[in-house]
């Protein structure tokens, strides 16, 4: 391949992976507890990457749904599987928080404010790291 054809083929497929579907994103700040990751997409569904550190062998859970915007909150409904998981009641759990940023409103559905910086995955802080426009 000439090396203008290769350039261009490395410039297009860097601006591919540089274009990213998200709205918001959270991620835990470096702990040796958990690596966890919140996704909200512009498809208005979203991912949560769990993954308990301690957990032998290693094992990548990833947790979906739907989410929508209600006035100046963040809706989260997970789409549970066939043993009920993930159990929201252990992922945001209120006491294991220094500070209450995300509502448990039943089994499948949790809340939070836009304008949190953090909210709180398994007792762990996960900061906001990326929003982009609609």
């Amino acid at each position: 391949m000439p090396p203008r054809r290769l350039w261009l083929s490395v410039y297009f497929l860097a601006c591919i992976a540089c274009s990213s579907p998200k709205i918001g994103w959270y991620q835990t700040v470096p702990n040796d507890v958990a690596r966890i990751e919140l996704i909200l997409k512009k498809n208005k569904t979203f991912d949560l990457h769990f993954n308990d550190l301690d957990e032998k062998p290693a094992k990548d859970y990833v947790f979906k749904g739907q989410w929508t915007e209600q006035k100046e909150k963040i809706r989260l409904l997970f789409k549970l599987d066939k043993n009920d998981l993930p159990d929201l009641y252990a992922l945001f759990d209120p006491n294991l928080t220094e500070v209450p940023s995300v509502r448990i409103l039943d089994k499948r559905t949790v809340e939070f404010k836009k304008s949190e910086k953090r909210i709180y995955i398994w007792g762990i802080p996960c900061r906001k790291m990326e929003v982009l426009a609609k």
